[in-house]
């Protein structure tokens, strides 16, 4: 029969709680990941329908010709493209319900630019960019609609 030496006993003891640290150490950066993960998913999903409620506002609550003066009023000298922006809050579902879309506050978070204006058939082809970044990385969204006449 073969006897063990005293330090073997310590020796497994160290492996064992060092493979234990590892396979802890793999549960919890997993762990962190899918929380990040989860939080800008949730992150894109708000700003997704943030643009969703943008573009259905501007579609059918506003007359071609007050989407245009608004866009022309707030287009600055030397730029080409009719765009305004906004600033992204907390809270901007609940302004929508309740705020005019072009009384939100400035900023560059959301920027809706006029990509194509048809004048003589009242078509304005326009696009929503929404731009966040936070503690879990960037977070871009786009979406392309057509403001029509016949949408008033």
């Amino acid at each position: 029969m073969k006897r063990k030496h005293k330090g073997s006993m310590l020796i497994e003891v160290l492996v064992a709680l060092m493979i234990l640290m590892i396979a802890s150490m793999m549960a919890m950066t997993s762990a962190i990941a899918a929380n990040k993960s989860k939080i800008r998913r949730n992150k894109y999903e708000e700003a997704n329908r943030v643009a969703y409620c943008i573009m259905n506002e501007i579609k059918y609550n506003y007359t071609y010709e007050e989407v245009e003066s608004k866009m022309d009023n707030q287009n600055s000298a030397g730029v080409n493209n009719k765009y305004i922006g906004f600033r992204y809050t907390d809270n901007i579902l609940e302004n929508l319900i309740t705020t005019n879309i072009f009384q939100l506050e400035r900023g560059n978070d959301i920027k809706i630019e006029v990509i194509n204006d048809d004048s003589n058939n009242k078509i304005m082809k326009m696009k929503i960019a929404i731009s966040l970044s936070g503690g879990v990385g960037e977070v871009n969204v786009e979406r392309e609609f057509n403001k029509s006449w016949w949408m008033e």
